[in-house]
């Protein structure tokens, strides 16, 4: 018997069961991408916000990347929870609030939001022992994100990195993470980028910059992130020496072009007007 009949009766005693493939990474098939890191709802910073809504139909985003810590998911999280104000069913409101109004900013293009997992809401999927993933994370919150959901305006990823913007061949030039870790200023983008031979945007560092890689072949992002720091007791009431975080967000406005970044303060990396 030859190889492939043995091969052949292997699969057929697993009765069609596969094990889960992480290495897949979702691909984003467009060219005009907004990145969103690190919102942590409802602890947002609501300017930026506003100006992040108005990039969509400025620079007509046709997908916005919420690029891990999408949700702070309060009551599962270590920190934060000495806020007593929130509650969950107001955490969720709010969440699917914002959401909703993206979605419809992003209708104009036929655009789509993706929705990574990042660690604060892997926290919530912990809870239930891994038992969910993002698409019950998401679908749980309200029945209108399951509607956005159902209709592919919301899609979900399991894995902390992406890729996007492909080019003229369909090669992938972007690939987007939400690390474990991080490490020196541009440290973990500048080696992905490296590793990778691609663009990268990394979150999670609640910093904000770009530079190009070792190589100077790639950009290498640090997303910054749509957050609030104010509201973050560990924070603000644990003085430390680590870099001060900046919020911001970034526009990738086409292929080949350099990426456009926001910040709180109201000034962008490269000529954006901040009426």
């Amino acid at each position: 018997m030859g190889k492939d009949q043995y091969l052949s009766e292997i699969d057929a005693a697993f009765g069609g069961w596969e094990a889960e493939d992480f290495t897949i990474r979702h691909k984003i098939r467009e060219t005009r991408i907004l990145i969103a890191s690190d919102a942590h709802l409802p602890y947002v910073d609501r300017g930026l916000l506003a100006q992040m809504r108005r990039a969509i139909h400025r620079y007509n985003i046709r997908c916005v990347v919420w690029l891990g810590d999408l949700f702070d998911m309060h009551k599962f999280s270590s920190y934060g929870q000495t806020d007593y104000s929130l509650t969950w069913n107001k955490e969720k409101e709010i969440a699917t609030n914002i959401i909703g109004r993206i979605a419809a900013d992003l209708r104009e293009n036929d655009g789509y939001q993706v929705i990574s997992r990042g660690n604060h809401d892997y926290r919530w999927i912990k809870k239930l022992g891994d038992h969910e993933g993002m698409m019950g994370l998401v679908s749980s919150i309200s029945p209108e994100l399951g509607v956005l959901l159902s209709k592919g305006e919301i899609i979900v990823s399991d894995n902390p990195t992406l890729e996007g913007v492909p080019d003229a061949n369909g090669k992938m030039t972007w690939l987007f993470t939400h690390p474990a870790q991080f490490k020196q200023p541009f440290g973990t983008p500048s080696q992905m980028a490296l590793m990778e031979q691609m663009n990268v945007a990394s979150g999670h560092a609640h910093h904000f910059g770009i530079t190009r890689d070792p190589s100077n072949k790639f950009w290498s992002v640090e997303t910054g992130g749509l957050f609030l720091d104010k509201s973050f007791e560990y924070v603000q009431r644990n003085p430390s020496t680590m870099r001060r975080m900046v919020s911001g967000f970034w526009v990738i406005p086409g292929l080949d072009e350099m990426p456009l970044g926001f910040t709180n303060f109201g000034d962008t990396s490269k000529g954006g007007d901040n009426e």
